[in-house]
């Protein structure tokens, strides 16, 4: 997979958030933010770019100057709330680098007033993207961990990483899907793609995990208490990581079969072109 690219110009842990929560398709996210280029994929009309596409379950604040010059978000968060709550989608509020620097804290708000809703401080200002990705994967599986014990499932691969603002993302997931099919085992959950809160508590039954980036998702998989690796990148660590695969959660004489058809078939054109003239 290589160092990830992504598809904003902006590298804070706010989008990190956003990108992260609004892939699970049972979460409703509202942004404690203000107006303009903050909640311009919850609300403009076109789509940016693949990865980052118009996000139907993100509501902004849109936070003006009354907000953050006098009145604080308290009053305006809980009017959103209000107007959201017949959903049947779990909330979850977010901050951004405005709230945070205006003070807003909601946690003793939410507990008093909304207790089924959660915060996440996202931290904008001191945290960049990847930093905040990792912190909101592994407290999702805070809040929603069923707190029973794991029951792993043998030949099963859970994979972590698959957000929104992750250049070519959803390509990225199926080349590892084929990969891990390959190995002789089973994809059980992906997340947060093709996923929902309530099945973050699945990872832990896994019998191994696959981190699809480096950059972020391992913290989580370390939570997860399972054994885990890495997506790879490059011919000599597709192989490496189908064998390895194949050790933890499949067949290692599928994945040696399957090894050995990627030569004969994918590769054989890189072959052809490595062996031929235009090589001299």
């Amino acid at each position: 997979m290589g160092k990830t690219v992504r598809d904003e110009s902006t590298a804070s842990a706010y989008w990190a958030a956003v990108n992260t929560f609004c892939a699970l398709d049972d979460v409703h996210v509202i942004a404690d933010a203000p107006v303009g280029c903050y909640n311009l994929v919850g609300v403009a009309v076109m789509d940016y770019t693949d990865a980052v596409p118009y996000l139907e379950n993100l509501t902004p604040t849109s936070l003006t100057e009354r907000e953050i010059s006098s009145s604080g978000s308290s009053e305006v968060v809980q009017e959103t709330i209000e107007k959201l709550q017949g959903t049947g989608k779990q909330l979850i509020l977010v901050s951004s680098a405005e709230s945070e620097m205006i003070g807003s804290d909601h946690q003793g708000m939410l507990a008093m007033k909304y207790p089924s809703v959660r915060f996440f401080p996202s931290n904008s200002l001191g945290e960049n993207e990847w930093q905040g990705r990792d912190r909101a994967l592994a407290w999702l599986f805070d809040q929603f961990d069923d707190g029973r014990p794991a029951s792993v499932e043998p030949g099963t691969v859970s994979i972590i990483g698959p957000t929104y603002g992750c250049f070519n993302s959803p390509a990225d997931l199926h080349e590892v899907k084929r990969l891990i099919a390959g190995a002789g085992a089973r994809v059980k959950l992906v997340y947060p793609f093709e996923s929902n809160a309530e099945s973050i508590a699945e990872l832990k039954n896994s019998a191994a995990i696959v981190v699809m980036y480096r950059e972020f998702g391992t913290a989580l998989a370390e939570k997860s208490a399972r054994p885990f690796v890495h997506a790879p990148f490059g011919l000599e660590e597709s192989q490496a990581f189908v064998r390895e695969v194949a050790r933890l959660a499949g067949d290692p004489d599928a994945a040696e079969r399957f090894l050995e058809e990627e030569k004969r078939t994918t590769l054989r054109p890189l072959w052809d072109l490595w062996r031929g003239p235009q090589a001299e």
